[in-house]
């Protein structure tokens, strides 16, 4: 019998596709993605792995993303939409599973959807986890900028300082669909010069043995899942500072950073986590990891995060 089932669900106004591995007994853990754009199911059946029966794992595509947007090609992600489907989500696995709250647990882009839902919804969860947490955009974006720099001379690529060394405004003050394309040249650059992702993984090796078989189409919906959300992410770059929605959450919060991540740096996160009110907080740096520690540390990411479910979760 398959551990794992997946589903369509109506959630706000549109039918969204889930991937449920139920663990009966255990706390759920819903799992936020990272784009906006960008699914991340058929990556669950690792995450599976590691947690083995410590949980039930809930993964869905959110709108303008995988699955999702192939059943919704015109429903257009916003920010506020995205917030509604999350919180109709919750509602509908607090019934599926019959408990009071659930785990967030936010990857990247999800790690905005996610800790913007818990201080505002702070009676649906039980525990916050933030992987490559977003804190402030702006600074970010400039420590990113300077370890890129700081690498192409370390490394003596001339040709790549000179780019670099070329965008004096960088990032810019307000962000644009001109500007955005020079975001996207330098994510690039952070992947060349093991700033995104520092161990190498076969990430397409993995998504081949996922049992929900990604297919062509899956592939295509990445393509228009980056395009579709464009406009939100530039809304994001200029706009979004979690400081804004707050700083004190009514359930225990963990921060998760690789320490070779420029994506989200850890360092781009520490003043907002000294402002944090909860009843517990931590923040975890894991070694020799980039912006997807799950997957170049899976063994360090299971020991880091597993005893917080075990300490905080209810059921």
């Amino acid at each position: 019998m398959s551990d794992y089932f997946q589903e369509f669900v109506e959630i706000n106004g549109i039918k969204q596709y889930f991937l449920h591995y139920p663990v009966d007994g255990k706390p759920v853990i819903l799992f936020l993605h990272g784009g906006p754009g960008m699914s991340e199911a058929a990556f669950g059946y690792t995450l599976k792995e590691m947690f083995k029966d410590t949980c039930t794992l809930v993964f869905y595509d959110q709108r303008g993303a995988g699955r999702t947007l192939q059943n919704n090609p015109k429903a257009h992600p916003t920010l506020d939409f995205l917030l509604e489907d999350l919180h109709d989500t919750i509602k509908y696995l607090q019934t599926r599973y019959l408990t009071k709250k659930v785990i967030i647990l936010g990857h990247s882009w999800g790690t905005v959807l996610g800790s913007i839902y818990a201080l505002q919804h702070p009676e649906n969860v039980s525990l916050y986890i933030g992987v490559g947490q977003v804190g402030d955009m702006q600074l970010t974006e400039k420590l990113a900028f300077l370890a890129l720099k700081s690498k192409a001379m370390s490394e003596n690529n001339s040709k790549d300082l000179k780019k670099l060394q070329a965008l004096t405004n960088y990032p810019p003050k307000q962000w644009d669909s001109k500007s955005y394309k020079i975001y996207n040249k330098l994510s690039k650059l952070k992947d060349k010069y093991g700033l995104s992702m520092s161990v190498k993984v076969p990430l397409v090796r993995i998504v081949r043995k996922s049992p929900i078989q990604f297919k062509n189409r899956d592939f295509i919906a990445i393509l228009k899942g980056t395009k579709l959300n464009e406009p939100l992410m530039i809304d994001v770059l200029n706009e979004f500072q979690l400081e804004a929605y707050g700083t004190e959450y009514k359930m225990p919060v963990c921060y998760i950073f690789g320490s070779d991540d420029y994506i989200t740096p850890q360092q781009g996160f520490l003043d907002y986590f000294e402002k944090v009110i909860a009843p517990e907080k931590k923040i975890d740096l894991i070694e020799n990891a980039g912006h997807y520690t799950m997957f170049e540390q899976p063994e360090a990411f299971a020991r880091t995060v597993i005893p917080y479910i075990k300490e905080y979760a209810l059921v």
